[in-house]
């Protein structure tokens, strides 16, 4: 059907209605005033708003086919300030060229009286026809209004179409004497609708909690209908509709965009010329027209036709701003004054311009620009996201005018911020896939990666398109249609087949690796179908290919979330205990990405019960305990889920592969982040990663990621000395391995961004990195800059008015980097000059704005935010390895601009009417009002408040803390409750003192990035050179010496004594200002039972007395205890002396079994299980160590001359104490026991089932009480029971994973994955020894029955045997039974045993070696320190 015979078909409909025109009288022209009020604002602290007044007059004619509407006399009002202020001020008519609003436009209406379309002239611009449509949008109602006579007030429900689409409208009729009210709501059901046209750089993640909506929007409508004339007619109108925007749970500055529409009848007069529309275009819809589509590869205009971009202006503007960004980067920021947001905002000033830019208009602006302004847009360009700039960037590399770091760096970026990133648009950028092979092999390879990424992208915009669609189809519901699956992913098969294809007709390891990680960034379904065969080594079967494969696989299957498809292709692979242990656990890490229900974690926790591969084993138990430990609010639901299966899953005893999480959420605005960590003990590989994390207003969101992949270097090494071991150890043999085997992966925002690959063939690719370790001289200097947006968020929203409004959280982050080293080296001495100035810029900003398109400007309210950081490092460094010395040298820059270093925070809300061509539209409506303008009380109410200020010669620095052009009152106090805040424990998840510090580091240097609470603010940290003394450098030496004796009696703790010499030293030129000198001394006998320390630390000050501080200690194990006595002088000393006789701490110290230990009525808790009748792994060796504790310690300390200043600092330390455990305070003021004067004694106790101590202070005259304070922290400081078996460099190799484990069952034994097929013989057989022929330490197996194995541990001329005997075992000591009753025995200092009958299992340990073994009746483990004795024994043979 044609559209004229429609539009005849809704006319005869029209004209059986009783409309809207029902209210107009036919033969009469109705003329109404017309009042609009725009504004977006704020009312904290005070009114402020940007607005316009459009006035106006608004003529009706209805007839028995539509009705008619015309607009005339149209002028406006600008203002932009505070409230209270305005002022009446002339208006001014709308200029000629918009004219076209005055065109007539028509209303078709249904049957009921509601609009169902709207008619305007053919050539009308969509900006004008989105105000008429908004102007239908009031003039309906429904037929009943008139039709059904109430006496009372009553309501219904309708659909209506609307400017926001087809939805429910809320009617309340409320009837009067001469008149009829009518209220009308509309009801959109849920926030869907506000965010049709978001725009986002960053794609969500998984998030168990609903989103933190921060937009709310309402509009409301009211009639006032009379009878005038015999007529029913609408008198007066009232139309309100506001979108609030309120972040962080509603706790920061609100801002609005309130939209008010007043209509009065003020005539009725006969109908003098009926209105006509010329060329009429017809829309069955009143729905708002979001953007007209641009030709040029613009942006999409959203202004509907209205804006002009004028270049002449814009190119000569931008090429300014380019090149005062590269001056903002070298200035001072600094200091207390208010930034300047405009320079402040020039990267997203210049991208939001560049987005008006043809291809042609870029190629005309890239010409004009050369140095550092052609830097700068090079590096913003990719940040664009329009057709025209995606085009210009794959011009530039194509026609290979970038240099290659430059060139990947593009690539990485842009395809995230492509605004439409259409199947059409792919195929124009389908030549970074055929680039020439003159372009570096890097830039091929980052091409191949971002073009990937360009097709996900592109395939969720098409995904994100149809799903609104659907949704303004179904009248604002969700409805998901059972079609053919995954249809829409067809037009993008062709870059699947074209990417395996290469992949396979490739032979060289690093392209297939490309090409597979670039599958992994499609993430589409079909990849999983054609690298299933793949992933199984139907293709090849290398172990690295088929590793890459099942990760391109787990992340088509992760994106998917079909619970099927899982079972389908990961759960095979995670449930097969032949597979390797690096396809196992990715094959559990990405099925754990897919949050997995009840049901299917509960089958996982069954499987993990039988689970024999201890790498897989503890990967997946340390994975699900951090998971529970998570204080993400987008995980904590799943992470109850997880909770219930890690507590009846038994602890993990061996393997070295974990998964670590740490992170935290802020107490108040509920913003968190985290760091994710990584490490895979493979059969043949070690695979490390990190991956830090965010969540704001519950979106979660994987920032960065970085994974390495180590194979051939060295099988053993260790994660937290990887680097170290690598480079400074490793180098030199790694060129001469042929099985070394490194990969790289970056990710970022969840792509791949870039790739790395070295064998044999390729390791001279690092030269650049090795050559600081292996060139004796070498230099480098570079200018690094790094552009890109945190948060890029952008979204359009209709008013009522018809005209658009947008939120937008815009937070681009700059890096520069200005780095200059030089090495030297001279006799085998290093020497090292570093000189880098790092600027961390990150000035962004977020609200709400509107389009005035009356006169062409941006009207607006936004929060701006000024972050500002630089950090220069100036300094030398002397390293001499032979005599075992480093030297540091910090010394002031030449410029005193680059000696400050800190940051600069800072927040305004501002309302603004912004006019990219500076015509001064304001000035005309309103002399006095400013473009920008703060919201505040004004100046004055803005103060400082310096908070800490200490120029300290210990440092040589002036250090200044301080809140500035603040309109909130700020103390001490409450900065310092704000640090208590960040320094929760409850708020954060971590597990060491190290990694708490951290997380409270990064949760308040987020909130200073952010700034939520309301008001404007800052916060400065300012370190600069003194002003009161001279101080030209800073000297740090450090020597150490150590002796350490071998011993085979002690191998892993031999005898030894190591000595320490630091000097610190403050000075000015070559004279010394201040200076700290160390001294310290540690003696250690064999087996560590016999400690000693003495330190010497003197404090020198040119015309001073020297201060010296003496400390001796000594700590001793027995066979019952510890014992311990430590002695501290302190004076002024003329000849560098101590002196007994002045101060003196003296402090003795006894270590015994608790009293609960003795009774023995208590179990420990590192001990407990919750599955006994499951074959679980024994006790952790945590376990086996507690029950050799001893847990009540006495300290008497007895003082002398104690000076008034250290009691203070004792006071202050004390009082910070009780306050952080406030609740685990007891004080009491009468005690029985006898303490001298100057005296106290102090009483700590660890209980046996928690990780919790108590302390007791006793003093003279009171008692201070500590109770149950968790040690779960502090252990890493000391606080923590002693073992009176195991020193604490055995707890440590086995905490960090620096043992071998060799594995011995009936009929087959393996050492670190390496499985060998031998039965065990039926005589002993040595296993582990340390020798070959009559070992002094050794381990022999033998077989006993079918399936049972027997042990025999020798340890220096004593042997004991374990066989199976019965139901139970036999243990044999030198030829003597033990019985079986026995819990606890112990041998001399040889060997000890702990069994527990219920498991029937047997744990041992060599005292002296430390070898370490668990026996169960059919399998032995035995555990080896790594260390660098020769061992021998079947567990060596094949190793």
């Amino acid at each position: 059907m044609g559209l004229k015979k429609i539009i005849l078909v809704l006319t005869a409909l029209a004209g059986l209605s009783k409309a809207f025109n029902t209210l107009s009288p036919w033969d009469k022209e109705v003329i109404y005033n017309w009042k609009a009020l725009v504004k977006a604002g704020t009312n904290l602290p005070t009114s402020y708003a940007s607005h316009f007044v459009l006035e106006g007059k608004i003529h009706v004619q209805a007839n028995s086919n539509a009705t008619h509407v015309k607009i005339t006399d149209l002028s406006y009002k600008l203002y932009n300030g505070i409230l209270n202020h305005v002022q009446e001020h002339e208006a001014h008519s709308v200029p000629l060229h918009l004219k076209e609003l005055e065109h007539v436009f028509k209303i078709i209406y249904d049957t009921k009286g509601l609009a169902i379309g709207i008619v305007t002239e053919a050539q009308e611009k969509e900006f004008s026809r989105n105000i008429k449509k908004a102007i239908a949008t009031i003039f309906q109602m429904d037929e009943s209004v008139l039709k059904q006579v109430h006496h009372h007030p009553h309501s219904f429900v309708i659909k209506e179409h609307s400017i926001y689409g087809h939805f429910d409208v809320d009617y309340t009729i409320k009837p009067h004497q001469n008149e009829i009210e009518v209220h009308k709501l509309h009801d959109m059901h849920d926030p869907h609708h506000l965010y049709l046209n978001l725009f986002s750089n960053n794609e969500a993640g998984v998030c168990d909690m609903g989103y933190e909506n921060p937009i709310m929007h309402n509009t409301k409508k009211q009639y006032r209908i009379v009878k005038q004339d015999g007529h029913h007619v609408v008198k007066d109108i009232h139309s309100a509709g506001v979108v609030f925007y309120y972040p962080f749970k509603g706790q920061s500055d609100h801002q609005f965009i309130f939209v008010n529409q007043s209509m009065h009848l003020t005539q009725m007069v006969p109908i003098q010329e009926q209105f006509h529309i010329q060329s009429e275009h017809f829309e069955n819809h009143l729905t708002y027209h979001s953007f007209e589509t641009s030709q040029d590869g613009s942006i999409h205009d959203v202004t509907n036709g209205r804006h002009v971009v004028n270049y002449e202006k814009l190119i000569p503007n931008i090429q300014h701003m380019l090149s005062d960004i590269h001056s903002y980067l070298n200035e001072d920021h600094i200091h207390t004054r208010e930034p300047d947001s405009k320079r402040g905002q020039m990267v997203n000033r210049v991208q939001r311009l560049l987005q008006f830019f043809s291809l042609t208009k870029l190629e005309e602006l890239h010409k004009k620009l050369s140095g550092d302004s052609l830097t700068v847009f090079h590096h913003i360009l990719p940040l664009v996201g329009t057709k025209s700039s995606t085009l210009f960037i794959k011009q530039l590399i194509v026609n290979k005018v970038l240099s290659a770091g430059v060139a990947s760096e593009l690539l990485q970026h842009f395809p995230e911020h492509v605004i439409e990133p259409t199947v059409e648009l792919l195929a124009e950028m389908e030549e970074l896939l055929h680039l020439d092979e003159s372009i570096s092999w890097n830039v091929r390879k980052v091409a191949v990666l971002s073009f990937a990424s360009l097709v996900q992208h592109s395939h969720s915009f098409v995904e994100k398109t149809h799903r609104n669609k659907e949704f303004m189809k179904n009248d604002g519901v969700d409805i998901h249609h059972h079609e053919t699956k995954y249809s829409r992913q067809q037009p993008y098969e062709k870059y699947v087949i074209e990417y395996i294809n290469k992949l396979r007709s490739s032979h060289d390891y690093k392209v297939q690796m490309t090409y597979l990680m670039g599958l992994c960034n499609m993430r589409l379904h079909s990849i999983i179908k054609h690298l299933l065969p793949a992933v199984y080594g139907e293709w090849y079967p290398d172990h690295h290919f088929r590793l890459l494969s099942l990760w391109a696989v787990s992340t088509a299957v992760v994106e998917e979330r079909d619970p099927n498809t899982v079972i389908e292709t990961l759960w095979p692979i995670f449930t097969n205990v032949d597979e390797l242990t690096e396809m196992r656990t990715i094959a559990f890490y990405f099925i754990m990405m897919t949050y997995p229900n009840d049901s299917r974690l509960t089958n996982m926790f069954n499987y993990l019960l039988m689970e024999p591969n201890d790498e897989v084993y503890s990967f997946v138990y340390t994975f699900m305990h951090g998971m529970m430990e998570t204080n993400e609010p987008c995980h904590r639901e799943y992470a109850v889920k997880v909770a219930h299966l890690v507590k009846l899953l038994p602890p993990r005893s061996h393997g070295r592969s974990f998964a670590t999480r740490h992170d935290y959420k802020d107490v108040n605005f509920d913003f968190s982040a985290g760091v994710e960590n990584y490490f895979i003990n493979g059969s043949d590989s070690q695979i490390y990663g990190v991956v830090t994390t965010s969540q704001q207003f519950n979106i979660y969101h994987e920032d960065r990621t970085f994974f390495v992949k180590i194979h051939g270097v060295d099988h053993h090494i260790d994660p937290v000395n990887m680097a170290v071991e690598v480079f400074q150890k490793k180098i030199p043999k790694i060129t001469d391995n042929k099985d070394v085997h490194i990969e790289v992966v970056l990710l970022r925002h969840g792509h791949i961004v870039n790739t790395y690959f070295f064998d044999q063939h390729s390791l001279h690719q690092l030269n650049e990195v090795l050559d600081f370790f292996t060139k004796e001289s070498h230099s480098l200097t570079q200018d690094l800059l790094h552009m890109s947006y945190n948060e890029y968020h952008r979204n359009l929203i209709p008013t009522d008015l018809g005209i658009p409004a947008l939120w937008e959280y815009l937070m681009p982050v700059v890096h520069h980097n200005n780095i200059s080293v030089t090495k030297e080296t001279v006799n085998k001495v290093v020497h090292l000059h570093v000189d880098n100035r790092y600027v961390n810029w990150i000035h962004y900003r977020h609200g709400l704005s509107f389009y005035n398109p009356f006169v062409d400007v941006w009207q607006g309210v936004n929060r701006y935010h000024s972050y500002d950081a630089v950090w220069p490092l100036h300094f030398e460094i002397t390293l001499n390895t032979q005599q075992q010395s480093l030297q540091l040298s910090w010394k002031k820059d030449s410029n005193p601009a680059h000696n400050v270093a800190g940051f600069r925070s800072h927040v305004k809300q501002m309302v603004f009417i912004k006019d990219d061509y500076n015509r001064n539209i304001l000035m005309q409506s309103c002399p006095q009002c400013k473009d920008f303008q703060i919201v505040s009380h004004g100046e004055k109410f803005r103060n400082d408040y310096l908070l800490i200020q200490d120029d300290d010669l210990s440092t040589g620095h002036q250090w200044r803390v301080g809140i500035y052009d603040s309109s909130q009152y700020a103390t001490n106090g409450s900065f310092y409750h704000q640090m208590y805040l960040f320094t929760q424990s409850h708020s954060s998840h971590s597990e060491s003192p190290l990694r708490h510090f951290w997380m409270s580091y990064a949760n308040w240097h987020q909130y200073c990035l952010l700034l939520p609470e309301p008001g404007s603010y800052g916060l400065i940290v300012r370190v600069e050179p003194s002003h009161q003394h001279s101080v030209s450098n800073i000297d740090l030496s450090l020597r150490l010496h150590s002796d350490a004796t071998v011993d085979d009696d002690y191998y892993y703790a031999p005898k030894g004594k190591w000595s320490t010499r630091m000097t610190y030293s403050v000075k000015n030129q070559e004279t010394s200002l201040k200076t700290w000198d160390v001294n310290a001394i540690l003696d250690m006998n064999s087996g560590h039972t016999h400690n000693t320390v003495k330190m010497h630390v003197t404090r020198i000050i040119p015309g001073q007395k020297d201060y010296k501080v003496c400390v001796d200690g000594i700590k001793k194990w027995t066979e019952s205890g510890v014992e311990g006595h430590l002695n501290v002088a302190m004076s002024q000393t003329p000849d560098g002396k101590c002196v007994k006789d002045d101060t003196v701490i003296d402090v003795t110290m006894t270590g015994q079994q608790s009293h609960e230990q003795e009774q023995g009525h208590h179990k420990y808790g590192s001990c407990e299980y919750v599955n006994y009748y499951a074959i679980a792994h024994y006790h952790t060796t945590q376990c086996l160590v507690d029950h050799t504790t001893v847990r009540h310690y006495v300290y008497n300390v007895k003082t002398t001359n104690v000076p008034t200043e250290f009691k203070k600092v004792f006071a202050h330390w004390w009082d910070h104490v009780k306050s952080h455990y406030m609740s685990y305070y007891v004080f009491e003021d009468e005690h029985s026991d006898n303490i001298a004067d100057q005296n106290l004694k102090v009483d700590v106790m660890y209980p046996m089932q928690v990780e919790e101590v108590n302390l007791h202070v006793t003093t003279p005259q009171h008692v201070y009480k500590l109770t149950g304070v968790p040690t779960h922290y502090w252990k890493w400081f000391g606080v923590a029971p002693d073992s009176v078996e195991y020193p604490e460099w055995f707890q440590y190799l086995h905490q960090v994973g620096f043992v071998e484990h060799c594995t011995v069952h009936h009929n087959h034994y393996h050492l670190n994955h390496h499985d060998i097929r031998e039965a065990v013989p039926n005589d002993w057989t040595l296993y582990v020894g340390n020798a070959v022929q009559n070992p002094q330490k050794a381990v022999y197996v033998k077989q006993v029955g079918d399936d049972e194995i027997g042990v025999k541990v020798v340890d220096h001329g004593h042997t004991l045997e374990i066989v199976p005997h019965g139901d139970g075992h036999q243990v044999t000591i030198d030829g003597q039974v033990v019985p079986s009753t026995s819990i606890y025995t112990k041998i001399g200092c040889i060997v000890t045993c702990l069994f527990k009958i219920l498991i029937i299992r047997l744990l041992l340990i060599f005292q002296h070696s430390g070898i370490h073994v668990e026996y169960h009746h059919h399998q032995a483990v035995i555990v080896i320190p790594k260390v660098d004795q020769q061992l021998h024994g079947r567990c060596y043979d094949h190793n």
